[in-house]
C-alpha cells in the first residue's frame, strides 16, 4: 500500500496556472532520507547462493552485484530472493548491478509487487549506488537501468552515513488513473 503521509505530498503539488508542463516527460530531483545498510548476507537459491547486501531505501532492496548482467538469471532468481525468509515477511526487490566504464552501474530490478523486472526502479537506482558508494565509489554515481534512461544518485555527507540520497533523472509518464479515496484506509 503505497505511504500516505508520501501521498498526501504528492497531492500537494501546486503549478502555477500560467505555466505549460510536458507531462510526457519531466526532469525530477527527489531528495531521500540517507538509506540504512540492514546487512551483508547470503540468500540459499536451489542451487546456489546469492551474495548480497540489504539495503532500505524506502523498500527493502537486496543488492548482487554480477560480471555480466545481460545473462544473469533475474527471472529465476527475482521470484526466489523475493520471497526469502532472511529478507522478512513483506519480502525485497532484487536488485543485480554490474560497473560501468566509470564508476557507475548497470541495473536489473525484480520489483515486488510487479513480481517481474521493471524497466527502472528509483528507489533500487539509490540501493545499487549506495552500495558502490560504500564500496568507494564516489558521492555522485550514474545509475543506467534496464529502460537505458540514466539516474544519478547522489550521497551528500560521509561515506558510511550521508545525509540524504538525492535521485534525479528523466521521468516519463507511462500510465494514468485515479486513486479512490478507500485506497488510503
Amino acid at each position: 500500500m503505497p505511504d500516505k503521509n508520501f501521498l498526501d505530498r504528492f497531492s500537494r503539488l501546486e503549478i502555477p496556472e500560467d505555466r505549460q508542463i510536458d507531462w510526457s516527460c519531466l526532469d525530477v530531483e527527489l531528495t531521500l532520507p540517507s538509506p540504512p545498510l540492514v546487512g551483508e548476507e547470503g540468500i540459499e537459491l536451489e542451487d546456489e547462493t546469492l551474495a548480497g547486501r540489504r539495503v532500505l531505501s524506502g523498500v527493502p532492496h537486496f543488492v548482487v552485484g554480477c560480471d555480466d548482467l545481460a545473462s544473469a538469471p533475474l527471472e529465476r532468481w527475482g521470484p526466489h530472493a523475493r520471497r526469502n525468509r532472511v529478507c522478512g515477511e513483506e519480502g525485497t526487490n532484487l536488485d543485480l548491478v554490474e560497473e560501468r566504464e566509470g564508476g557507475g552501474l548497470n541495473l536489473r530490478t525484480w520489483e515486488r509487487g510487479v513480481e517481474g523486472e521493471t524497466l527502472a526502479c528509483g528507489s533500487g537506482a539509490v540501493a545499487a549506488a549506495f552500495t558502490r558508494r560504500l564500496d568507494g565509489g564516489a558521492r555522485t554515481i550514474t545509475v543506467v537501468p534496464a529502460s537505458g534512461i540514466p539516474l544519478v544518485v547522489s550521497f551528500p555527507g560521509p561515506r558510511e552515513k550521508p545525509d540524504s540520497a538525492i535521485l534525479s533523472g528523466d521521468a516519463r509518464v507511462v500510465f494514468r488513473g485515479e486513486l479512490g479515496a478507500d485506497a488510503l484506509t
